[in-house]
């Protein structure tokens, strides 16, 4: 109030908008949803729609309940665009409390079958078991996982597909990892990995996760003091 930060929600705005970086803009919507320009973040996520989706994407990288639940309602308004709906959904279900939150509208009946798709890409990749659980009995994808693989000896003597490989390890894999640089440095590089573990021990890995998890990548879960969690 000192600085009059609360008659500046224009200016903030222009900020998320206009500026080259990004974390500028992050903190440019930060700035808006703790000074009362929540109608003005509104406004504009129902304007045009290249507008809407780069506030949904700058709401997705902050993991406060504010920004859950303005996504959240997004999520559940059947009025709004699907596509910015699914994109809703996408950046909802980030990080522990974003699962959980897909999880209880899936509890309640409440998950629209209009961003089914993009809720299941979402759990069915989840570090939880207990999560990744919940949504193969709730897609019906489980007894079609289970039914299609074969045993890893007769996986590693298969051809790849390169092209396909990579697409895979996009959707699903780069939440935790990365390859020359693509991906997230939240679990071990795989840039070398073909060099370090032989093809069976790849492909364990990739089915079984859990079973081994390098030491020193752990993952833990920090809940602050203003309600934001934070997974590293």
């Amino acid at each position: 109030e000192k600085y009059h930060v609360k008659d500046q929600g224009e200016i903030f705005m222009n900020m998320v908008l206009q500026s080259p970086k990004s974390e500028i803009r992050e903190q440019a919507v930060d700035t808006l949803l703790n000074t009362g320009g929540e109608a003005l973040i509104a406004k504009k996520l129902h304007g045009d729609t290249a507008t809407a989706r780069m506030i949904i994407d700058l709401l997705g990288h902050d993991q406060s309940k504010t920004n859950k639940d303005i996504l959240q309602s997004l999520v559940l308004d059947k009025k709004y665009d699907s596509t910015l709906r699914n994109l809703a959904t996408e950046k909802l279900g980030r990080g522990r409390d974003g699962e959980d939150r897909l999880v209880a509208l899936i509890d309640a009946h409440k998950l629209p079958h209009e961003v089914d798709s993009a809720a299941m890409h979402i759990l069915l990749k989840a570090y939880r078991e207990d999560v990744r659980q919940k949504a193969e009995a709730y897609f019906n994808v489980a007894k079609e996982k289970n039914a299609v693989l074969p045993p890893i000896s007769q996986l590693a003597e298969m051809k790849g597909n390169a092209i396909e490989g990579a697409k895979d390890f996009t959707n699903y894999c780069t939440t935790c990892h990365a390859v020359n640089g693509n991906g997230t440095a939240f679990g071990p590089d795989l840039s070398e990995i073909g060099t370090k573990l032989a093809k069976d021990a790849i492909y364990k890995s990739i089915i079984t996760p859990d079973d081994g998890i390098s030491f020193g990548y752990e993952g833990y879960m920090f809940k602050l003091r203003d309600g934001k969690q934070l997974l590293g």
